[in-house]
């Protein structure tokens, strides 16, 4: 069964509009407070691996698109992890800001939540990736996505949810 495309707009719909929120938060007046204690000099480091990671979703939504052998139970696990990345990625810029208005604990680790959250969704997927069975010529591309995905799994865990929320909070 191939992957319904309506699901694929359906993600790049969402994720285009979290990128958007992304940006209009940048324009607020609290963004830079976002940063907490990580120096100018590291953040290129932040965003650079941010790129790399939309890069690895982008090549990811690639994969699924291209791939034409799903059962339902794949499509739905994984147009279901994709989304509750893209949510879960919202929920943590939201939560930060109520923390940083009103600096209540339950703020803090609501956001620490939705940060651990996210990268057991994303290993979750690599795992269901993993899991399907490729025709010999996309096992190339499988493994790139694999790769795409385990760094991704490594930036929202690493540099996200332990290094940032080090220094956020």
């Amino acid at each position: 069964m191939k992957f319904n495309r309506v699901f694929l707009i359906y993600i790049f719909i969402f994720a285009a509009l979290l990128l958007f929120s992304y940006y209009l938060a940048s324009k607020t007046k609290n963004f830079e407070l976002l940063w907490g204690r990580i120096k100018k000099e590291h953040r290129p480091i932040y965003l650079i691996s941010v790129l790399l990671c939309a890069i690895a979703f982008i090549l990811f939504l690639y994969y699924v698109f291209i791939k034409s052998d799903f059962t339902q139970e794949q499509i739905t696990i994984i147009f279901t992890l994709c989304l509750l990345i893209i949510f879960l990625s919202k929920f943590w810029t939201l939560f930060s800001f109520q923390y940083l208005d009103n600096k209540k604990p339950f703020w803090k680790y609501a956001t620490q939540f939705i940060l651990l959250l996210i990268p057991i969704t994303i290993i979750t997927l690599l795992y269901n990736v993993y899991k399907i069975n490729d025709k010999k010529e996309l096992s190339v591309l499988k493994l790139f996505v694999m790769a795409g995905l385990l760094y991704f799994f490594l930036h929202t865990f690493f540099l996200d949810f332990i290094l940032w929320s080090r220094n956020f909070f």
